[in-house]
């Protein structure tokens, strides 16, 4: 905790409800933090997708998901298993800053977190929509879209969480 790192869990999708918890707790307690939260593409399938986009949006969290899109999900190709396989389309449809991003394209994966970092940090200004959504096109990309969106936090003056793999003591 005093690291800012918390952890995974087996549950698909469980990252999702926590970090947006762990945002409404910085913003109830005045914090200029943001939460960057990491999943897989199976998580959209999942009740607490649809949760905790909701409840992001609502209540205006400063909060960047960052969906890896590796095509398989739990091992069944995604347009066996969803009918709508543009996953950055989902976010919007709550009002989110959503873009498809190719994670094997560095500069693209640069351009994007910027333009996420920018959203969140409009977001805590109380400038700007609720939260952000960048969906990669391999795990890799989402960690560096991740990477990246930290950097970028830190030499902004405001400070990024990552779940579930970064501490992210910005400063």
């Amino acid at each position: 905790v005093a690291r800012r790192l918390y952890g995974g869990n087996a549950i698909v999708g469980g990252g999702l409800p926590l970090a947006v918890g762990l945002a409404l707790a910085d913003k109830l307690a005045g914090r200029s933090h943001g939460t960057v939260c990491v999943v897989g593409e199976g998580a959209v399938a999942e009740g607490e997708f649809h949760e905790s986009m909701n409840l992001a949006a609502l209540w205006k969290l400063p909060v960047l998901f960052v969906c890896e899109n590796n095509l398989y999900a739990m091992g069944t190709r995604i347009e066996r298993a969803l009918a709508q396989t543009d996953l950055h389309l989902r976010a919007r449809d709550y009002g989110m800053i959503a873009e498809p991003v190719d994670g094997m394209n560095v500069l693209e994966v640069a351009d994007a977190a910027r333009h996420a970092v920018d959203a969140i940090h409009a977001c805590l200004r109380r400038a700007g929509r609720p939260a952000a959504y960048l969906s990669t096109l391999c795990a890799a990309g989402a960690l560096a879209c991740a990477v990246r969106a930290w950097s970028i936090s830190a030499r902004g003056g405001f400070s990024l969480r990552i779940w579930p793999w970064i501490p992210m003591e910005a400063g």
